[in-house]
């Protein structure tokens, strides 16, 4: 017994000695935590602070750009009559404006607002009080320049001058405008509200010069705040605390962007937690001051709670709370592992990369690569194989990125058939160089057969690199411009390209593209134009329907640009559904000149062929415009055929058993034709224009035109070669075996008025002959 309760007893001032030492720890840990807590709030509000400031500074230098560009066009003989009112309007619409003033670049007050009395005002130069020095910085920047805050007696505000110089077409300085801006009384900026509580002090401090702009304060703007500029000693002294702690210059801060924080005292000797950033831009330190009275006021309730704490519940507590903490801490670090890494292949995903990528931009970082990796035709092989296979062969595709990468490279997967690869970069040397190199390794490593289960698939991939600095300081930079190189990639695929800032404005130009499709639907700017279809006879006995986009912003834009971007941006079934009643429209129109009934085709591209309302909608149209079906062919291009053929079949059944003709467009070209074009209700095949280009000279190119006559021809298929434009090609065409005959040597794509002619002039020729 006794020695059961001596244990018990030693359990017990086991927990309290073992609860008080982890009180004193929480403790710690508590005046840590609100120490930084505070830090942190304090740099969250800096930093918005910095945001909003730049975002008011930059509205009022859009209004001095307004206002410049409108002085800059109006007749110099209209100037007096002009600035005036404008001026004055400028001020109603801007209750935070104290004033406006024109000067010439020898200080001298052309134009002000009629709220000042010009008569107070001198020559800027004969007085310093009123900022010489940054209106002789002004005339040298483009940008809009801060001047002194001063108390301005014509108005009785506390002011904030802005000034821009406004220059002429050969860029000199003809004027400067000048706009006072009030910092309390109809500004919410500087109201109040950035005085967050009684302990908490904000300056925007000017840098070439020491004046402070601005000081919060709870009560009136003190006049004395902005007469002397902090004495140089002590911004010196706070500057170099920074640079002891962090290891940098005052240049350095300055160019990096951040926010840097210390403890310290304040010119008047209180300790404070102070938080500074610069902004570039205005050349202005956001300086924030909090006092550590404000932390006592929060640590000491810690401090009694806690006690109390261990005092009632020392042991049973600390025992319960950690066990529960443990429970959770394993529950945690399993649901983060789950978030952070794939499950497939055990690679970190995009999550992980969140976490980690301060250390990859922090201030002098070393160049690296980001690759972005997308597997070829990977969904053909989930088609064709199943997901098991497929996840077998990411699996086994990670693992070869791994060796070739390296220890020093980071490999991600964010899903899909894609992967990331980070790659340290050497900090000298040619890095379009390097990135060819690495990106050519990953991509040789990736590119290769695979045996899986018996099975051999030979496999591709397209990469997309881009370089930090080169290509962006940030992720949403880095991975737009890795991004625009992996679409550039993929065009032809089995490629790796390099970001280069032709790709960007390529890039740029198909997203005004994109803006201007739907514009330019609405504004009816797409029409189609009719290349003639010509038999063995001479005969004119079709036509096929080619889209047409003519845009007063970017002129005539191809088919290949903007059927390429509306595919990806999904309008191309509002494309699609227009030019079908367009071009059945023109048709009906043209029958009734020309009194015969042609066939014509229309293309319909993949997306639009897969939306669900496709055959009720072209149904719908054909009975709508009077059309005959037998006289339409609906040309669908080969790689359609691979993207869905157990949906697709039953669609294409239909159409054809409504004597709607369908027709391959660009065969020989895909995957898979030889393999899948028995089992299609196919009325035509078209040989591509790349075979035709060289039959003449290619032995390959002629037996493959050979083979696609033969395959047509088993099939009763109409056989037509597209893009023939030598008398030569055509005859050893014919001779082969094609029914029909479209290309420049008949006739280039016409408008409807031209088609017509072109089908009465043949008409008139047979008659003749």
């Amino acid at each position: 017994m006794a020695l059961i309760q001596k244990n018990i007893w030693l359990l017990y001032f086991s927990l309290v000695i073992f609860g008080f030492f982890f009180s004193l720890y929480n403790l710690k840990e508590a005046y840590q935590g609100i120490q930084d807590e505070l830090i942190e709030e304090q740099e969250s509000r800096i930093q918005l602070v910095n945001i909003s400031l730049n975002s008011l500074l930059r509205q009022q230098e859009q209004i001095l750009d307004l206002m410049g560009n409108y002085l800059l066009d109006v007749n110099e003989e209209r100037v007096p009559a002009t600035v005036s009112p404008l001026f004055d309007d400028v001020l109603e619409d801007n209750p935070s404006l104290a004033g406006l003033a024109l000067l010439s670049p020898e200080g001298e007050f052309l134009y002000i607002s009629s709220n000042v009395n010009r008569d107070t005002l001198e020559n800027l130069f004969s007085d310093p009080e009123m900022g010489r020095e940054a209106f002789l910085y002004t005339m040298e920047q483009e940008k809009m320049v801060l001047g002194r805050t001063q108390y301005f007696e014509p108005v009785q505000e506390v002011i904030l001058p802005l000034s821009k110089a406004l220059r002429d077409e050969k860029g000199r300085v003809y004027a400067v405008l000048i706009i006072a801006m009030k910092l309390r009384t109809t500004s919410e900026f500087f109201s109040e509200n950035l005085h967050m509580t009684e302990h908490d002090v904000l300056y925007f401090i000017r840098d070439f010069d020491g004046y402070v702009q601005y000081r919060s304060s709870r009560i009136e703007l003190e006049k004395s705040y902005y007469l002397d500029p902090i004495p140089k000693e002590v911004l010196d002294k706070g500057f170099e605390a920074l640079s002891d702690k962090y290891g940098k210059d005052r240049n350095a801060f300055k160019q990096s962007g951040d926010i840097y924080s210390l403890k310290g005292e304040d010119r008047w000797g209180k300790k404070v937690s102070s938080s500074f950033l610069y902004n570039r831009r205005y050349e202005l330190w956001v300086i924030s001051d909090f006092h550590m009275s404000a932390f006592r006021e929060q640590f000491n309730p810690v401090l009694i709670r806690t006690t109390i704490i261990f005092l009632l519940f020392s042991g049973l507590l600390y025992v319960l709370t950690r066990t529960i903490y443990r429970a959770e801490k394993k529950k945690q670090a399993a649901l983060i592992r789950q978030a952070n890494y794939d499950l497939l292949t055990g690679l970190p995903n995009r999550n992980f990369l969140n976490g980690v990528s301060p250390k990859w931009f922090k201030g002098g970082a070393p160049p690296f690569a980001l690759f972005l990796i997308d597997v070829d035709h990977f969904k053909h092989v989930n088609y064709s194989f199943g997901q098991g296979l497929g996840d077998q062969l990411l699996i086994e595709i990670a693992t070869r990125l791994k060796d070739a990468a390296g220890d020093k490279s980071l490999i991600l997967r964010p899903g899909d058939a894609g992967f990331y690869v980070l790659t340290p970069l050497k900090e000298k040397g040619e890095r379009s160089l390097a990135l060819k190199e690495e990106g050519t390794r990953l991509h040789d490593s990736i590119t290769d057969t695979y045996v899986l289960n018996g099975f051999h698939l030979f496999v591709s991939a397209s990469l997309g690199a881009s370089c930090f600095p080169d290509h962006g300081e940030n992720w949403k930079d880095l991975f737009r411009s890795a991004g625009i190189a992996l679409k550039e990639a993929k065009k032809s695929r089995n490629e790796c390209q390099l970001f280069s800032r032709e790709m960007e404005k390529e890039y740029l130009r198909r997203t005004a593209i994109q803006y201007e499709i739907k514009r330019g639907l609405e504004a009816r700017e797409f029409y189609a134009v009719y290349q003639p279809q010509v038999d063995r006879s001479g005969k004119v006995c079709g036509a096929e329907s080619l889209a047409r986009w003519e845009n007063p912003r970017l002129g005539a834009v191809s088919p290949s640009e903007f059927i390429e971007v509306a595919e990806a941006s999904g309008m191309i079934g509002e494309i699609g559904e227009y030019m079908l009643s367009h071009v059945f429209d023109t048709v009906r129109d043209m029958r009734k000149e020309i009194g015969e009934e042609l066939n014509f085709s229309v293309n319909v591209s993949v997306k639009q062929f897969m939306r669900g309302d496709f055959v009720d909608t072209l149904t719908e149209m054909i009975e709508s415009y009077g059309m005959s079906r037998i006289s339409l062919t609906l040309e669908i291009t080969e790689n359609l055929f691979i993207e869905d053929l157990e949906y697709l079949l039953p669609l294409l059944e239909k159409i054809h058993a409504m004597g709607i003709r369908i027709s391959m467009d660009d065969f020989g070209t895909g995957y898979s034709s030889l393999g899948i074009v028995g089992k299609l209700p196919i009325d035509e095949i078209k040989i591509d224009k790349s075979f035709v280009d060289s039959i003449l000279e290619n032995e390959k190119d002629l037996q493959m035109i050979k083979n696609i006559i033969s395959i047509g021809n088993n099939q009763g298929c109409t056989i037509v070669a597209e893009g023939v434009e030598r008398r030569e090609q055509a005859d050893l065409l014919y001779k082969l075996g094609c029914h029909n005959i479209q290309g420049y040597y008949y006739s280039r794509p016409l408008g409807k008025e031209d088609f017509v002619k072109y089908i009465k002039k043949q008409e008139k020729s047979s008659l003749s002959s």
